[in-house]
């Protein structure tokens, strides 16, 4: 149990009760418990979402739901996908991209590319989540959270991972690769019978293209990932299952 108070503690900001002593292995192996841990991201943000119908408009429960799902993450997801829209556009045209973007991905002041996407990226997020309170399709919102964070799996499985220190470090050096492919072949298997097939495969193919597009990047410009480039990765993930949800249901 050490490996899933591990994953929910770096994955959200939801208190835990007491202490525990996490050896090495543990870090590697909280991955395993990712979709899990979106899960319960799912339910809460869910039961926030169905509360807030009850008592307000579809506007205004969709905002409280945006913000509790900001708040029971930390905004990690969103602080990477503005350090990277920063980096990424701050080291164009550069000599040394590689240098320059790892540079401004460790720089915790946010540019104006940064805040650009954290605005595009709220804005869409309400967008998409008001029409589903709007049409009483709240039962989608558990999978937006599950699936996104099974996209982080699969790029520790076949990305290198740049950084020389950290918990991602210890992740990708402990991750046990084989029962992590099984964790993510499963929560697909699942998707695809909890979920109408179509929706379920217009959702892989999605997922599968933005991820493909993503990871080149990542390795065109830094032959490899970062936390930064996971959180982002999860953010897009997640703001696209709900596009192609919306899309799709509504």
């Amino acid at each position: 149990m050490n490996s899933f108070r591990l994953a929910l503690a770096f994955l959200t900001r939801i208190p835990l009760r007491g202490s525990a002593t996490f050896e090495v292995e543990a870090y590697g192996r909280s991955l395993l418990w990712y979709p899990v841990v979106g899960l319960v991201i799912g339910l809460l943000v869910t039961v926030v979402a169905s509360i807030s119908l009850a008592l307000l408009p579809s506007p205004t429960a969709a905002a409280v739901t945006v913000i509790t799902w900001i708040v029971v993450t930390g905004a990690m997801h969103l602080d990477g996908l503005g350090d990277c829209a920063d980096a990424w556009v701050g080291a164009h045209g550069q000599q040394d991209q590689r240098a320059t973007t790892l540079r401004i991905l460790k720089d915790p002041s946010c540019g104006v590319m940064g805040v650009v996407a954290l605005v595009c990226a709220i804005g869409l997020r309400w967008g998409t989540v008001s029409p589903l309170l709007e049409h009483d399709l709240l039962v989608y919102l558990c999978a937006v959270p599950i699936l996104a964070r099974t996209q982080a799996l699969a790029l520790f499985l076949v990305t290198p991972y740049t950084a020389e220190n950290g918990i991602g470090a210890s992740m990708f050096e402990h991750i046990p690769r084989r029962r992590v492919f099984q964790v993510f072949a499963g929560t697909w298997l699942l998707c695809f019978v909890a979920l109408p097939w179509q929706l379920a495969s217009l959702l892989a193919c999605a997922l599968a293209v933005m991820w493909f597009v993503l990871r080149c990047a990542m390795l065109s410009r830094l032959q490899g990932f970062t936390g930064d480039c996971a959180g982002a990765l999860i953010e897009l993930s997640e703001l696209t299952v709900l596009i192609i949800v919306v899309a799709y249901c509504v």
